[in-house]
């Protein structure tokens, strides 16, 4: 006997949402992607195009739903309040980066999790990525001898056809101004290090060495 899928909806349907969280969620059999949370004409009519799923006005609609979880993938400024407001519906959260603008935050956000013993998370995909397995499986046999250090180079990708690799600014002046043109909420959630610096510490950065 398998364990039933779980019942799962998405908050958000901007670039992340759209081109990372809902591909990965329509295509694996482990969920039941119930829809997206969006008030926004535009983006509904996207989700029925592009998903054939419904769409609801508010988490507790979701929730009513039939939800289990959320993934929650919204301006970063919203990320706490959403997360606090899934949390006490009982859902479990799966948060994207950067989960929170503050340690204090993040910190009050885990504690009532515990609190209320629901499950809380932040989204970490590139840790199933097929390098970071390989890695690991070489590692764990002792392939590599004794591993010194260890670190990795994405270029950037997404599982929806819709979305192509391309480069990413450096951390420079002109990656803040990209930060800006392209956060919807300007101000502590933009700027090259809240935006880009979760990413890239998830990822890993430059080289790997070993010893014999």
């Amino acid at each position: 006997m398998t364990d039933a899928p779980v019942r799962i909806g998405l908050v958000g349907y901007g670039f992340g949402g759209r081109h990372f969280h809902a591909p990965l969620l329509a295509s694996t059999p482990d969920c039941e992607f119930l829809g997206v949370v969006t008030t926004s004409p535009e983006r509904r009519k996207q989700v029925a195009d592009e998903l054939n799923r419904p769409t609801y006005d508010s988490l507790g609609e979701l929730a009513r739903a039939g939800a289990e979880a959320v993934a929650i993938s919204t301006p970063a400024a919203t990320h706490i309040p959403l997360a606090q407001e899934a949390l006490r519906l009982g859902l479990a959260v799966v948060c994207d980066k950067p989960s929170a603008l503050d340690a204090a935050s993040a910190r009050e956000t885990t504690e009532l999790a515990e609190r209320l013993k629901v499950s809380l998370t932040v989204y970490q995909n590139r840790r199933w990525d097929s390098d970071f397995l390989t890695l690991r499986r070489l590692v764990a046999d002792g392939a590599l001898g004794t591993l010194t250090a260890s670190s990795r180079v994405s270029s950037g990708s997404s599982p929806s056809r819709a979305h192509r690799p391309r480069a990413v600014a450096p951390c420079s002046t002109s990656a803040a101004t990209w930060s800006t043109r392209h956060s919807s909420s300007a101000g502590r959630s933009s700027g090259c290090t809240r935006r880009c610096g979760p990413a890239t510490a998830a990822r890993g950065s430059t080289r790997t060495s070993s010893s014999p």
